[in-house]
């Protein structure tokens, strides 16, 4: 959504953070994003699932936020990813299934974190506080 996208860009760069927005996910963005924060919809034309192959172009250490539709984020290729030892953080506010089983992988990794639909209101304190803790490189903990 353009308007959530702009309006988070707006409070990021009161952290001091560059914000670029693009209307798709291309190689570039992947490989050279810290964060990477998904703001589309099932039905946006630029929607496009994050593959393994994908996941695995992103930086070590890169946060992926997905404020988006569940399908966005490939989760089964997610948790290989994290499985397989690339290092990436994830912050998940929509699951392809909602809600999410007990005892899906994402909820035992310590680099995902899951929200409870929270992180799509950019004014909402959980985000905030969501991303001052990463800005100022706090360890990220999963939790509901």
């Amino acid at each position: 959504d353009d308007q959530i996208s702009h309006t988070l860009a707006d409070r990021l760069k009161v952290f001091g953070c560059e914000v670029r927005i693009v209307p798709g996910i291309d190689d570039n963005s992947l490989r050279s994003a810290d964060v990477l924060c998904l703001h589309v919809l099932a039905n946006d034309p630029s929607y496009c699932a994050l593959s393994a192959e994908m996941l695995k172009k992103m930086k070590n250490g890169a946060l992926l936020i997905n404020c988006g539709c569940g399908a966005a984020v490939n989760e089964d290729d997610l948790v290989s990813v994290l499985h397989d030892g690339h290092y990436l953080h994830a912050c998940i506010d929509q699951t392809q299934v909602m809600p999410l089983p007990r005892n899906h992988p994402l909820w035992s990794l310590d680099s995902v974190r899951l929200t409870p639909q929270t992180v799509f209101n950019p004014s909402s304190p959980s985000f905030l506080s969501f991303i001052e803790k990463t800005v100022s490189q706090e360890s990220l903990n999963h939790g509901c």
